[in-house]
């Protein structure tokens, strides 16, 4: 798969990106934002928020943050046969890190998925957003890889 010039985005669907495109639209419809209280930090484990989900009768499903959106989107793709990343960032390029997304590593490149945030996959956060960005393997390196 080759991405856009234009928009610097990969296609959506089909392509190597495989069903990660569909996952992205889902989760994007499926789920709504919600901060978590001030001064604590929670993550809910991905199977709880399917469990919300379809307690929520199909509609839009639980208000969740963008750690519950990262282990839940890392997770889905895992299980599609992709190579999910962590993707951190920071406003300050020495102070803590405010943000994170999931995204797939095909290749040599990263494709960034942020349904939180309304970036197209492969559509990287706003330069203004990640003056400090890191990213971060997950998964078992030994699993075959997802079909190109």
């Amino acid at each position: 798969a080759r991405r856009s010039r234009r928009t610097g985005t990969w296609p959506a669907r089909g392509s190597a990106l495989g069903g990660a495109g569909a996952l992205y639209a889902w989760m994007r419809n499926s789920f709504g934002f919600k901060r978590d209280q001030l001064g604590t930090e929670t993550i809910t484990p991905p199977p709880v928020l399917l469990r919300r989900w379809l307690d929520a009768d199909g509609g839009k499903g639980p208000r969740i943050d963008c750690e519950d959106q990262s282990t839940f989107g890392a997770a889905a793709l895992y299980a599609l046969g992709h190579d999910p990343v962590f993707i951190v960032y920071g406003r300050n390029r020495f102070g803590p890190f405010e943000h994170v997304n999931f995204g797939a590593r095909i290749g040599d490149d990263i494709v960034p998925m942020d349904p939180q945030e309304g970036l197209p996959p492969g559509r990287w956060l706003d330069t203004r957003y990640r003056a400090r960005m890191e990213v971060f393997s997950v998964g078992d390196e030994r699993r075959p890889k997802a079909a190109a």
